[in-house]
C-alpha cells in the first residue's frame, strides 16, 4: 500500500506540472539567422512555401518573413520587414502586437532571455526534515522535476521557477522510543509542488522566495517496549500507525546554474523551507489523531535542463 501511494502521488505531481509547463515556451522559434536569412522550427507550426510569418519578441511583433524552403523539421524564410534574432517565436496568421516592431526590447532585456530562457529540468538530490516533538527523521532521497520561465515584475528581470519533488525513501523514529533496540524505524513520503520566484544577482547566481504545497506521510509499527509516561501504563500503544499531513510551504532559498552549452545546464538549487500543515489524518490503534503542525527541512537538488 505505501509504494501504491508513493506512485500514485507521483502520477498526480506529473500531471500537475505537465499541465502547468503546457503553458510555456514550446513555441514554434527561429533556429538561426543569417543576414536576411532565417532558420525556424516547424514542428505545430502549418508553413506552407510562399507563406509570410511574422515573428515575435515576446508579445512584441518585430518582423515579417515569407517562407521560400521547407526542409524536415526547420524551414528557411526571408526577412522581408524588422528583424530576427535566435529564440524569437513564429506565428502565422494575423495576431494583435502590444506595440511596433520599432519598439523591440532592449538587449539587456533579450541577454536575459537567452541566459535565463524556458528550460526544463531533471534531477534528484535530497531532503533534511528537522525533529519534531514525536518524531526524528533521516535524510530522504528525492527526484525532481522542474521548468524556469522567465517573466518582468516590477520592471525587474524575473525567474519563475516552478518544480515538483517526490521521495524515494525515507525513515522516521519515535523520540520517546529511541533506546528502544526492537522497534523498527517508520517509513516516509513526501511530495511537493512548488512555484519560487528568483532574482538573478549574475549570470550564474539567484536567491528566491518559494511558496508551494506539501503532502507527507509517515507509517510504520510500535513493537512491545518497556517505556512508561507519568501515570506507568505502556506508551505509545503498540500496533500500527498511520499519518498523513497536507499544507503549505514557504521559504528561501538560492543556487549556481552554469551553462555546459547554449541547450544544456547544470543548477545546483538550496532551499530551506516551513511546511505548515493545514490538515492531518491517522489511522491508529489507539484511535489517537495526529496533529496539524510545522515540519523544516533543507532541500538540496542538483538539475540537468534543456532550454527550448
Amino acid at each position: 500500500m505505501y509504494n501504491l501511494d508513493i506512485m500514485k502521488n507521483f502520477k498526480i505531481l506529473f500531471l500537475l506540472l505537465a499541465a502547468t509547463l503546457s503553458f510555456s515556451g514550446f513555441a514554434k522559434r527561429v533556429l538561426k539567422v543569417k543576414g536576411s536569412k532565417v532558420y525556424f522550427s516547424r514542428k505545430g507550426l502549418n508553413a506552407k512555401k510562399g507563406q509570410v510569418l511574422s515573428i515575435y519578441d515576446g508579445s512584441y511583433r518585430v518582423g515579417k518573413m515569407k517562407v521560400y524552403s521547407l526542409k524536415g523539421k526547420y524551414g528557411i524564410a526571408k526577412l522581408i520587414s524588422g528583424d530576427a534574432s535566435k529564440g524569437d517565436a513564429v506565428r502565422s496568421g494575423k495576431r494583435r502586437s502590444k506595440r511596433r516592431s520599432s519598439k523591440r526590447r532592449s538587449k539587456r532585456s533579450r541577454g536575459f532571455d537567452s541566459k535565463w530562457g524556458n528550460r526544463l529540468y531533471v534531477g534528484g538530490g535530497i531532503v533534511m526534515p528537522g525533529s519534531t516533538e514525536t518524531h526524528e527523521y533521516s535524510s530522504m532521497m528525492v527526484g525532481s522535476l522542474g521548468y524556469d520561465l522567465p517573466l518582468k515584475l516590477f520592471k525587474k528581470n524575473m525567474v519563475l521557477m516552478i518544480n515538483g519533488a517526490f521521495s524515494f525513501s525515507g525513515e522516521s523514529t519515535i523520540i520517546s522510543l529511541a533506546n528502544s533496540s526492537n522497534q523498527v524505524p517508520w517509513n516516509t513520503a513526501l511530495i511537493m509542488l512548488n512555484g519560487d520566484l528568483a532574482y538573478p544577482l549574475h549570470d550564474l547566481f539567484y536567491v528566491k522566495l518559494g511558496l508551494g504545497i506539501t503532502s507527507f506521510k509517515q507509517e510504520g509499527e510500535v513493537a512491545a517496549h518497556t517505556n512508561t509516561n507519568s501515570s506507568g501504563q505502556i506508551s505509545p500503544t503498540i500496533g500500527s500507525y498511520s499519518d498523513s499531513f497536507f499544507g503549505l510551504n514557504i521559504g528561501p532559498g538560492a543556487g549556481i546554474k552554469y551553462d555546459l552549452t547554449d541547450k544544456l545546464a547544470l543548477k545546483l538549487d538550496l532551499t530551506y523551507r516551513f511546511s505548515y500543515f493545514l490538515s492531518a489524518s491517522s489511522d491508529s490503534v489507539s484511535g489517537i489523531q495526529a496533529e496539524a503542525g510545522t515540519l523544516p527541512h533543507l532541500n538540496a537538488l542538483l538539475y540537468l535542463g534543456y532550454k527550448f
